[in-house]
């Protein structure tokens, strides 16, 4: 049960309804190219710098097994994503945060952490993604994997049915497609490497509006990777608030030298 938590838990992380919201039921403006999509996109895309959904519940589906648990998504843009699990009455049982420059995965049941930078997902997935990239999928934001300034040039432009679109980047090592609602809103992107067989989509649903910040309270992951089943994950944020104080409670040095270094692989199967 525990292993299965842990993997749910990273599944999850490494791939991010308050009573209060308004459902966004409108149309928008048609794109006519993929530089007008863009900025229809970054128009309607969510735009803070806090959130902090606390009431998260998550499913995951492996085969013929289904898992439950509880989670919590905070950001400081630009500075911090923390999502943490609680399976247990409230307990929390395993912590990630990601940095700008690094990752921290850490096992508090049995005090042990992993440690990396993001080119551990390049070497071990074939996905050059950075923290930039993590921000996006869980701000349900456009993004370029592992680009930094837009270059139109770069991608082609897809009208579809009932007002939608697809942008799609391709390089030597991965395709990237995102979708958009017939509002202009994040449907979905898909990330395929190309030198290996991973792949991860992400869909968003249930857009509302929650202190002006249109947010999808429906995000659902597939995730197929080389030599392992494949996973669907789905996460139901119940409440969440944008742009207000978040309080965070890392681990420090003194607290982490408590901690003992090991690896991802020994945390996933021991």
């Amino acid at each position: 049960m525990k292993k299965s938590i842990l993997f749910t838990f990273i599944a999850i992380s490494f791939l991010l309804v308050s009573c209060k919201s308004k459902k966004i039921v409108t149309e928008a403006e048609s794109a006519s190219s993929t530089r007008h999509l863009i900025e229809l996109m970054q128009q309607a895309q969510p735009d803070f710098t806090t959130m902090n959904a606390g009431n998260v519940k998550v499913s995951v589906n492996m085969g013929e097994r289904t898992y439950s648990t509880a989670a919590a998504l905070k950001m400081i843009t630009d500075s911090v994503i923390v999502f943490s699990v609680y399976p247990f009455l409230g307990m929390e049982m395993f912590s990630l945060e990601l940095y700008p420059d690094r990752w921290v995965l850490y096992d508090k049941m049995n005090t042990r952490y992993v440690t990396d930078n993001y080119q551990f997902f390049s070497y071990r997935y074939g996905i050059n993604i950075s923290f930039q990239d993590f921000q996006a999928i869980f701000s349900a934001q456009f993004f370029e994997l592992g680009g930094g300034e837009i270059d139109y040039k770069k991608y082609k432009f897809v009208p579809l049915k009932e007002n939608k679109h697809e942008i799609i980047f391709e390089n030597e090592r991965i395709k990237q497609i995102s979708r958009t609602h017939q509002i202009n809103t994040l449907e979905s992107v898909s990330l395929q490497s190309k030198t290996n067989n991973y792949l991860l989509t992400v869909q968003y649903s249930d857009y509302a509006i929650d202190k002006g910040v249109n947010y999808p309270h429906n995000i659902a992951m597939n995730m197929l990777i080389e030599n392992a089943p494949g996973i669907n994950l789905n996460m139901v944020i119940q409440k969440v608030s944008f742009n207000g104080d978040v309080k965070l409670s890392p681990v420090t040095p003194e607290r982490q030298s408590r901690y003992t270094k090991t690896t991802i692989d020994q945390i996933l199967t021991k």
